[in-house]
């Protein structure tokens, strides 16, 4: 004889570990903070590492700092310091996006943000 009903009830999700709704952007204390993209930070980290005369070959000893050296490498889509600026400008135009979302956007493809930028001015 088998018996098909469930021997407990399923427990339930404690309120913070609820699924929030995405229509709205929810970053709590990061809300209205700056946000950098990939390319930024690249820019950031390598004029550091130059001011303070630092061969970006000799950074082994740092594995937090090498790793974040590949992945810049890696993902930054704007190399040259003139195309990270008109970027920005481009993006801090669209007062309508959070600064995080412009920082993402910066971080994707032209064309995906071109889309992005477009769906939003339908808005």
């Amino acid at each position: 004889m088998t018996n098909d009903t469930p021997r407990s009830r399923p427990k339930a999700i404690p309120p913070s570990e609820q699924v929030e709704s995405a229509d709205f952007l929810q970053l709590g204390e990061f809300q209205d903070v700056d946000a950098l993209t990939v390319s930024e930070a690249a820019l950031v980290v390598n004029a550091v590492l130059a001011k303070r005369g630092v061969d970006r070959n000799a950074v082994q000893h740092n594995p937090v700092l090498q790793s974040s050296l590949q992945y810049f490498d890696a993902f930054a889509r704007f190399k040259i310091r003139e195309s990270i600026e008109a970027v920005e400008r481009l993006l801090s135009s669209h007062q309508e996006l959070s600064k995080f979302e412009r920082a993402q956007l910066g971080t994707f493809q032209p064309a995906i943000y071109h889309a992005v930028l477009t769906a939003k001015a339908r808005e």
